[in-house]
């Protein structure tokens, strides 16, 4: 009988495991915090033991409750005989939408954002992927050549004369050929039918997508296994119908992750990191209402070391800086991110900055705070479940112009 625990993301909760179940989630934690990108470009604690999940005994509380955080994802874990749903802090149709716009997941429509409300962010993502994928096949799969290395009784294209020397003294009276082959084997067709195939094995999933992914790896027999390149593959404009599926697909692989033990799986999890995806869907909504010229991310080295500041939002080339907080406003400052965002303004030598972060509307803003000559504004995301993300990025888009509207044309030299 599986059990399910309910956890938020970046908030300590206290969970029921056994001491089995806390090590399998530690492990998890440690593997997925060693994978190359996940914790983003910041490379400040290198020396510090990463984990994405923290598994803590508590004292006072009785055995088998321990404390779990996971950082900064959502999605679903299962340990032994516990699953665990990590919920996104803010509402799930929200991120959701910022996700569409970050680039990095497909923008999913009114309707589909609807049921997120119902469901954890595992089971949307594979079932969207396999109502994409199920959708791509209704055109077919694409054919492609390519490129094919074999020993064969009569030549085809090219022969190679050396491989097929050694082949000869070898005893062999093939030839060594390389060739084109025009066929489904292609690094499009071997991403989808490895998340097929993932899907089609989650442990966790309820037997419809399952039964839907197994239909799908049985119309890709002839689809090789995944391969390290097929990573780097992009869609152009005859393979343009692929894109929902693909996206969908890499994060099915990507978000995955094992731990094998006597042959069956004590743990599993699908796990997508949120910070980096939610600063690019804001950049993308600030950069549709002032125009992309005007809202962008470089970043501005210092004098006399090699470090460099990258703020995530630079307005009109320098004029004003912005940093993005996945956070909810608990309606006071955050000290570490104040310092940053004074630090970048400082980098820029301007005396307007924004940090833009998520609050409730039951939270009370902040009025502007003044550090030296630097003026700090919060600007928010309001994230409240009962209003649309559409509208809640209109009003964030409102109030940056405004703020903008009010510094000075000049910039600082």
């Amino acid at each position: 009988m599986i059990r399910t625990e309910t956890v938020v993301e970046s908030t300590r909760t206290l969970v029921e495991l056994d001491s089995v179940e806390a090590g399998l989630l530690r492990s998890v934690g440690r593997r997925l915090a060693s994978k190359k990108g996940w914790w983003g470009q910041d490379d400040e604690e290198a020396d510090v033991e990463r984990t994405v999940i923290s598994v803590e005994g508590v004292e006072g509380v009785e055995a088998g409750s321990w404390s779990v955080r996971v950082s900064d994802a959502v999605g679903v874990i299962r340990v032994g005989d516990t699953q665990l749903v990590v919920e996104p802090k803010i509402p799930t149709n929200h991120l959701l939408y910022l996700l569409g716009l970050s680039g990095e997941f497909p923008r999913l429509d009114e309707q589909l954002a609807a049921t997120a409300t119902s469901a954890s962010l595992w089971a949307l993502v594979a079932t969207w992927f396999v109502a994409a994928t199920e959708r791509l096949l209704r055109r077919d799969l694409l054919r492609d050549y390519q490129d094919e290395r074999d020993e064969l009784l009569a030549a085809r294209g090219r022969i190679d004369p050396q491989a097929t020397g050694y082949g000869f003294y070898a005893g062999r009276m093939g030839l060594v050929c390389d060739f084109d082959e025009f066929g489904l084997d292609t690094p499009l067709n071997r991403i989808l039918k490895a998340a097929a195939g993932a899907v089609a094995a989650s442990p966790v999933l309820k037997a419809d997508p399952r039964r839907r992914a197994q239909r799908l790896l049985g119309r890709m027999e002839d689809v090789g296994e995944i391969q390290l390149g097929d990573w780097r593959v992009r869609t152009d404009r005859r393979s343009g119908h692929y894109a929902d599926a693909l996206a969908l697909g890499r994060h099915v692989l990507l978000g995955q992750g094992r731990t094998l033990a006597h042959g069956s799986d004590l743990a599993w999890s699908f796990l997508i990191r949120t910070p980096e995806m939610v600063e690019s869907g804001i950049r993308a909504v600030l950069a549709g209402a002032l125009g992309p010229d005007r809202v962008t991310k470089v970043g501005r080295a210092a004098t006399g070391a090699t470090l460099t500041f990258n703020p995530d939002l630079v307005f009109d080339g320098g004029r004003a800086i912005g940093d993005v907080k996945y956070k909810l406003s608990r309606g006071d400052w955050d000290r570490q991110d104040l310092n940053q965002v004074v630090t970048f303004a400082e980098a820029f030598r301007t005396d307007a900055a924004a940090l833009i972060r998520f609050r409730s509307s039951s939270v009370a803003g902040r009025p502007d705070l003044r550090v030296g000559d630097t003026v700090v504004r919060e600007l928010t995301w309001l994230a409240d479940a009962d209003l649309a993300p559409t509208e809640a990025a209109d009003n964030l888009a409102k109030a940056v112009a405004k703020w903008l509207a009010d510094q000075p044309v000049a910039m600082s030299a």
